[in-house]
């Protein structure tokens, strides 16, 4: 029986550096659903696809934890993800860019600027 090298299992399945880079994975664009935690973000990634059967559209999403270094994304803000090594038993992608940021109101604010109108 032969038995592969080490080489050999490098070049068929990648070094771990090589897995740790953006080129081995697709990037991912999503919506950020949760950013409660530091330096974290729970992103929601949505795709379409033709079901396989039934040849029928479906809109299937999948949620990843992503590492946020500089704490800026918030919730409803568009991002780009990019694979990397394993940060923890969850994060496995790390945000490179904001997309567009969400707009965020204060209601407080605006009902109160709201009551002021009335009067």
């Amino acid at each position: 029986k032969y038995v592969r090298g080490r080489k050999e299992k490098e070049r068929r399945f990648g070094c771990a550096h090589a897995r740790a880079t953006s080129a081995m994975v697709k990037p991912l664009k999503g919506i950020v659903v949760s950013n409660k935690m530091m330096k974290s973000v729970t992103v929601m990634v949505e795709r379409i696809y033709k079901h396989p059967r039934w040849g029928k559209y479906v809109r299937g999403r999948k949620k990843y934890m992503a590492h946020d270094e500089h704490d800026a994304c918030g919730v409803g803000d568009k991002v780009e993800l990019v694979h990397s090594r394993p940060l923890s038993k969850n994060k496995k992608w790390i945000v490179t860019e904001i997309l567009k940021k969400e707009r965020v109101y204060d209601h407080g604010e605006l009902n109160r600027r709201k009551k002021e109108l009335e009067r």
